[in-house]
């Protein structure tokens, strides 16, 4: 399956238990505190099934973080929508879905070091 840009739940479509259960909703602009690398993992994975909530993958994604193995991670994420262009309204193709699997994988070894 190759994740689409336009969401997981598609627009429209807005998940309210995701924003309501969110870590950080509260403060959207401060750097997310407490997030380590499996849960950085599992949004990988729910983007890619398409079951993350619908602005999850901007939430953790799109805010740098101090952990530099972690912060490396997130932007080899964001690189490979460049890297892998999708079609329309996918974020890559699936060599990038791929790669995206890789990356949750690093981040799961991280996690266990």
């Amino acid at each position: 399956m190759v994740p689409s840009s336009a969401g997981a739940r598609g627009p429209g479509n807005l998940d309210t238990r995701a924003i309501a259960d969110h870590p950080f909703r509260d403060n959207r602009t401060a750097m997310p505190e407490r997030v380590d690398a499996q849960q950085m993992a599992d949004v990988i994975d729910r983007f890619i099934d398409g079951t993350g909530g619908p602005y999850e993958w901007d939430d953790y994604f799109g805010t740098p973080y101090a952990d530099a193995r972690i912060e490396e991670l997130r932007l080899e994420c964001l690189r490979v929508q460049d890297q892998y262009p999708g079609k329309a309204n996918e974020y890559c193709n699936a060599e990038g879905v791929h790669r995206l699997r890789q990356i949750a994988e690093a981040l799961r070894k991280a996690t266990s070091r």
